[in-house]
């Protein structure tokens, strides 16, 4: 899980391109970071949280808690593929928003928009990465003769369900190697609905 946390400081402007997309709702002109009149120490003025993944189909929830207490939000908005998703304050300073992701959406790395409104000082606009891979319909081992497939299969931590990633794959494929019963261990993929089927050949 990783968190993101916006610090601001005062007079820093927002850069046009952030604004691309939903600059009909945020006027350049107008966009400044909140003024904290504090000290010159950058302030954090709010942190969200996102999975490391997600899968085609899956629901993607913001959990946005806003941490300065000088900060009046009004309201929270999310720009996922173009369609615009209002976060509701769920609690106090807490704003959460639901996204549910194309089945056939294809594995990459995407972002999403992330803006809030406030006072006439403060407008607000994020970007916020994402990222798709599929999950694992099922895991084999073909080529072995005389170990049973599941006592290897056992020893990974690459499991049905799990998200796949490269390096996932690639780690488990050393945990056969190193287990000592084969020369060479290779793996290969293959599709399965909007899910992989992993392939160890030893």
């Amino acid at each position: 899980i990783s968190t993101l946390v916006w610090a601001v400081s005062d007079d820093v402007l927002i850069s046009e391109n952030m604004l691309e997309g939903f600059s009909h709702d945020i006027p350049t002109a107008s966009v400044r970071m909140l003024n904290f009149d504090l000290a010159d120490e950058p302030k954090s003025l709010y942190e969200t949280v996102l999975e490391d993944y997600y899968a085609p189909g899956e629901t993607v929830t913001i959990n946005l808690r806003i941490t300065s207490e000088n900060a009046v939000v009004q309201a929270v908005s999310a720009i996922f593929f173009g369609q615009k998703v209002a976060l509701q304050e769920f609690e106090d300073r807490v704003w959460l928003g639901h996204y549910r992701l194309p089945k056939d959406l294809p594995s990459g790395k995407y972002f999403v928009k992330l803006y809030l409104r406030g006072a006439t000082s403060l407008n607000v606009a994020e970007q916020l990465d994402l990222e798709v891979v599929p999950k694992v319909a099922e895991i084999l081992l073909s080529g072995n003769k005389f170990v049973s497939a599941n006592a290897i299969l056992d020893e990974l931590n690459l499991k049905p369900g799990d998200y796949f990633t490269k390096i996932k794959a690639e780690v488990n494929r050393q945990r056969i190697l190193d287990q000592g019963f084969f020369e060479k261990v290779d793996y290969l993929t293959k599709p399965s609905g909007n899910r992989v089927l992993v392939e160890y050949q030893v």
